[in-house]
């Protein structure tokens, strides 16, 4: 019985040190650039069907592309960052086109 005891013991703390060395890499290392699913949903049917891919999203000057995050229904959402404001645009590159942009502002 206290041979259980201790064994426990000592898999509870083997598992706390991994999850904690877990969450200390996770948090050190980048982020990446482009998920697997953004691939994915970018490279749907216009990819397969030989079409390029070249299209033209529209980035205020001296702003950057914060994030890109792939979302159910098949469009991106892509936050850009500019001094003083952020914007989130949501895309449809199936379409090639802009479904919706949303101008985040700091309250007064």
């Amino acid at each position: 019985m206290i041979a259980a005891v201790i064994g426990m013991g000592v898999a509870i703390v083997l598992g706390v040190a991994a999850l904690a060395g877990i969450l200390i890499h996770r948090m050190s290392s980048p982020p990446a650039a482009i998920s697997a699913a953004t691939t994915t949903a970018v490279s749907g049917p216009a990819a397969s069907s030989g079409m390029p891919l070249e299209t033209t999203l529209p980035v205020p000057s001296g702003a950057r592309i914060a994030s890109v995050t792939a979302r159910q229904d098949g469009t991106l959402a892509i936050l850009i960052e500019a001094v003083g404001r952020e914007q989130l645009v949501i895309w449809n590159p199936d379409a090639r086109r802009i479904v919706a942009t949303l101008m985040l502002q700091p309250a007064p």
